[in-house]
Formats: C-alpha cells, structure tokens, sequence
C-alpha cells in the first residue's frame, strides 16, 4: 500500500492542530490591527467607532444594493461573536478589549442609543445598516420626467444620474410613489440601459416607438449620509424616518449569542437583561400565525390563548394560566382540587397525518405526578 495513502493519525497530531489554531487567531489579531481606524478610507475592517465594514476591500456590496462604505448587523454581530470566542479560548486581553469595543457600537449605532430594557421589549432590536467608512450622499428617485425617444431610444443627461428604474406612456400612472411601482396603462420595457458617465443615461426600449415618454430615474444628490450613521436601501438609498429601525432577522440569532457570551465573560446584568429581550423578540419574529396543527410559544406580552390554543376546567379550584418570562412557555399552576380535570390544547380540523409524522409533547412538573396524554385518533387525526 502506498504510505501517502495511509490515513492513521499521529498521537500529537490534534496538538499540532491546536498550535496552528491559535497561530490563525493571532494572525487575525494582527490583521485587525493594523487595519482598525480610518486608513486610507477604503480598506479597514473594523473603524474607530468599532463598527465593522462589509468588505475589507472597496467594493459595492449585494451588487450595490447598498453602498460600499456600509457594516451591516449580521457582520457587526459575527465579529464580535468571533472576538468573545478567542478571548474564551486564548485569554488574551486584545479580545476582550476588541469586543467590548465592537459592543458599545452595536448598542450606540444598530440599537441606536435604546437603552437595554429592564424588562423584554420585543421592539428592541438592531437596525441593519450603517455607514462604516466615508461620508456619502444618500439617493433621490424622480417618478415623472418627460423623456423624448426616437426609435425606441434616448438620452437622458442628469446630475448624479446612478439609475434608470422605468418608462411608461405619458397618461399611464404609477399604483404607489416608488421607483419598483407598477405601472396603471402601458409600460415599456427596457432592453439595455448605459452610462457613459456620470451624469448621463442612454436608454434603449425593447419596442421601436418613438413619443414623449415619462421615465423613473435616481440619484445620487440626497443629503450626506454621515460615517457611523444609520440609513436604508429601500428603495433607494435614505436616511432613516424618526424612530425608524429596519431589522435583519437572521441577526436577531448572533446578538442571542453575543448577549449570551457578554453575560458569560463579564458577568454584568445588563447583558442578561439584553439576551432576553433579544429572546422575545426572536420569539415574536419567528411566532408562527397560520399554522395547522402547531403549538408554540406564545409572544409575550400577548394573550397565551391566541391562534386556536384553548383551555377547558371542569375542576372545582380551576388552575391557573401564565407565561414564563424567561423561557416565554405557558406556566400552569394547579392548585388542591376535590375533583375535575383541566385541559389546553390547539384543536385543528383539517390536519392530515402520514405514517411518518408524529407530535412532539414536552411537559415538566416541580411536583411528582402521573400524566396522561390523549390522542383522539377518531375524531381529530384523520390517516393518509
């Protein structure tokens, strides 16, 4: 058998593997430091705020769905996730000082100076997009410029010109004011659009018409979007509305764990406090509303009985119904009782099992006690 085919693994192997871990952590630590702070304006990683950019080099991020000077929350949440992993398995200070760092941002700009609920909030949450690097205007978008074309094409010479979103028939309307609306009469699609330069837009429609058209076009002459701002990239690039937050969801699940490592390495109850409302509010995103047969955690702050859940007591001390605070599942006391029984369910009329589906029931008590779980399968389950 030839030798570099052989698979066996040396005694000391996993402690090599050990040694080049940490080797990748410190070349980590020196990258993010020699390229925290302004630089060049361009190419750093983490600025001296402690907002994390999108991308190391100066690109246009999500096909420019938003500017390249933009840190989004999920990357925000992610590095310092990652900065409280390498402190917890080096111990070296530079990684606690770096998340603490990247944490006071993430609450001063993402949770936009919100102080940290004493009690879950479920509308406490972080704001998805910032501007990292350098000063930049914000967009404009224009909804009813009269463009002449001639043989299905024309030019169009504006400042700042970045988009030519549609053209449409001079007595057609747009349904809402947006620069995505659909169109009430006749539109006319645009095979190839060109920019030349800056402030002009050649534009060449699919059909060989000539006429005064009213075409949607954008900008980039809104006010300056400063560094360590907040905006938008719907529908165009904006300042935010006052009290307005835009969520990413998928972060809510990073700032848990963020939260959650915080209160582990610092031991302050203000992180605590974060990770739960930062579970509220992942409970209220993710409640699921049109479900058939599901029984989930209700949203706290909501009625525990909401979406088909029911109770039913034919006890002569009827228990008693509330919601954990903590763990956000419905708590039920049952005080003494002579006689009765007390029930809580969904009911659900149109579920239909097959032979490989199956109900998961979880129930616990402080008390010992026998439980009995009943499945009608006659009047309720119907079979495939």
């Amino acid at each position: 058998m030839d030798d570099t085919l052989k698979t066996t693994i040396n005694d000391d192997d996993l402690v090599k593997h050990i040694v080049l871990i940490k080797k990748w952590i410190d070349q980590y630590d020196q990258f993010l430091s020699q390229y925290t702070g302004t630089g060049d304006g361009k190419h750093i990683m983490l600025n001296n705020a402690g907002l994390t950019t999108n991308s190391f080099h100066y690109e246009t991020g999500r096909g420019g769905y938003f500017s390249t000077n933009s840190g989004t929350s999920e990357g925000q949440t992610l590095t310092l996730r990652g900065a409280l992993l390498a402190y917890k398995a080096t111990g070296k200070q530079i990684w606690l000082d770096r998340a603490l760092k990247l944490s006071d941002a993430l609450l001063n700009v993402l949770y936009q100076d919100k102080p940290i609920p004493d009690e879950p909030d479920v509308n406490w949450v972080p704001h998805w997009l910032f501007n990292a690097k350098q000063d930049f205007k914000s967009q404009q978008y224009f909804t009813n410029m009269s463009v002449v074309f001639t043989n299905g094409k024309a030019t169009i010479k504006k400042d700042d010109i970045f988009k030519v979103f549609s053209v449409r028939a001079a007595d057609a309307t747009l349904v809402c004011d947006s620069p995505f609306s659909q169109v009430n009469g006749k539109s006319y699609s645009i095979k190839s659009l060109d920019y030349p330069d800056n402030n002009t837009a050649i534009v060449t429609l699919d059909e060989n018409v000539t006429g005064n058209f009213l075409v949607v076009y954008g900008t980039n002459t809104g006010d300056v979007i400063h560094t360590n701002d907040n905006y938008d990239a719907y529908p165009v690039w904006r300042k935010l509305e006052q009290k307005e937050t835009v969520c990413a969801i998928d972060s809510l699940a990073w700032s848990y764990d963020c939260f959650k490592l915080l209160f582990e390495v610092t031991g302050e109850e203000k992180w605590n406090k974060a990770l739960k409302s930062t579970a509220a509010s992942i409970r209220h995103a993710f409640h699921i509303d049109n479900a058939i047969v599901y029984i989930a955690p209700p949203r706290i702050g909501y009625d525990i009985f909401e979406n088909g859940m029911y109770k039913y007591s034919s006890r002569d001390v009827p228990e008693i119904y509330f919601q954990n605070k903590v763990t956000g599942f419905i708590d039920i006391h049952y005080p003494q009782a002579k006689y009765g029984e007390g029930q809580i369910g969904k009911g659900s009329v149109n579920a239909s099992f097959g032979k490989d589906d199956y109900l998961l029931v979880k129930m616990s008590s402080k008390q010992k006690l026998i439980m009995k779980v009943a499945l009608d399968e006659e009047n309720v389950l119907s079979r495939r």
